[in-house]
């Protein structure tokens, strides 16, 4: 086991590190949180999690962790002296001090000059120049403590181009690729697993499954949305593995027979930007839920959101299902969307 620390987005109080954990369950990684931080996540693990950040929405970094220490000059000095570069940074060709203020704490200490007296410490340790391109160390000053790190992967560029008004098929509602993701990770679904939505809508989530390797199944009860998210997956064929099928069917009358999925990680319409054709919010969720145990695995996961007053945590356990996890995240001033995470027994 080896120490760790993952840099996580300050969107949500609580998602970052929910999602940080199910990717690592998902990977069957084994590990133990032993600190959080304001934005940053210290554990331990039994490989290299690097995987967590390619695969994260809402984690930006991830690293080996090297020391924690105060954060004045002096203290952060002493640190970096005791700390074996030669052996820490290996066969790289060279290095790069990166020091990130969480939240703009420790105003009294300049940066700039912070990174370069600790790269010449490093410098001076292993002879190797400073190169933006070479071994990144990290510096994250937070919460009274600096945490000193080595980059180990950082979260890939794309999100921006797969936004909702960028696909070919588009219609208000969709959520952000980034949080379409933590929902696909909160499933838990293993490498190369099978995931399903079954309010398919645009694709977006089966779009993010895609995209981290997992193969998808895409339902939606509309025949426009189904027609219009089919759409959207095949344009990204080029881009991501096509092993998808996109159907049009009822989520409360799946099509789909057995145990086949591995997860499930879905935002049911509420009627506002989304219809609900005519139907109860608690209805459409109850049939949801009377049905998705069906095609889940056992101990397979249930990611689905629900607008707070409709309960969708009580819903779940009266369908049989272990809540896990509930994460609140405001709308607007009148919705506050409830993510339950569940699981079949």
């Amino acid at each position: 086991m080896k120490d760790y620390y993952a840099f996580l987005s300050g969107i949500h109080a609580t998602l970052p590190l929910a999602e940080l954990q199910a990717i690592l369950e998902a990977e069957r990684i084994e590990y133990r949180v032993k600190t959080v931080l304001d934005q940053l996540a210290l554990f331990t693990a039994n490989r290299g999690p690097a995987i967590v950040a390619k695969r994260a929405g809402f984690v930006h970094e991830t690293g080996l962790l090297l020391d924690t220490c105060d954060q004045d000059a002096e203290s952060l000095a002493k640190c970096f002296r005791e700390i074996d570069w030669r052996k820490t940074l290996g066969n790289t060709t060279g290095f790069y001090v990166s020091l990130t203020r969480v939240k703009g704490v420790a105003r009294n200490l300049d940066t700039r000059e912070a990174a370069k007296t600790l790269g010449k410490i490093i410098a001076d340790n292993t002879g190797l120049p400073v190169d933006r391109k070479g071994a990144t160390v990290r510096v994250f000053l937070v919460e009274g403590v600096a945490v000193v790190g080595l980059l180990l992967a950082k979260q890939p560029k794309g999100f921006e181009e797969r936004r909702p008004q960028r696909k070919p098929f588009f219609k208000p509602g969709a959520l952000d690729p980034r949080l379409s993701r933590v929902f696909v990770n909160l499933a838990r679904i293993p490498p190369g697993g099978l995931y399903l939505d079954p309010f398919c809508g645009t694709g977006g989530f089966a779009v993010e499954a895609l995209s981290i390797g997992l193969r998808a199944l895409c339902g939606d009860a509309d025949r426009v949305m189904a027609e219009g998210g089919l759409r959207n997956l095949r344009f990204y064929e080029k881009i991501f593995h096509p092993l998808y099928e996109y159907y049009q069917a009822d989520a409360a009358h799946t099509p789909l027979r057995g145990e086949l999925v591995d997860g499930i990680g879905t935002d049911p319409p509420y009627g506002r930007s989304t219809t609900t054709k005519g139907m109860r919010v608690r209805e459409i969720l109850e049939g949801f839920l009377a049905s998705a145990p069906e095609v889940v695995k056992k101990k397979g996961y249930i990611v689905y959101a629900s607008p707070h007053w409709a309960l969708g945590d009580i819903l779940a356990e009266n369908a049989g299902l272990y809540v896990a996890e509930t994460h609140y995240m405001r709308v607007h001033g009148t919705l506050t969307r409830m993510i339950v995470v569940a699981q079949k027994p």
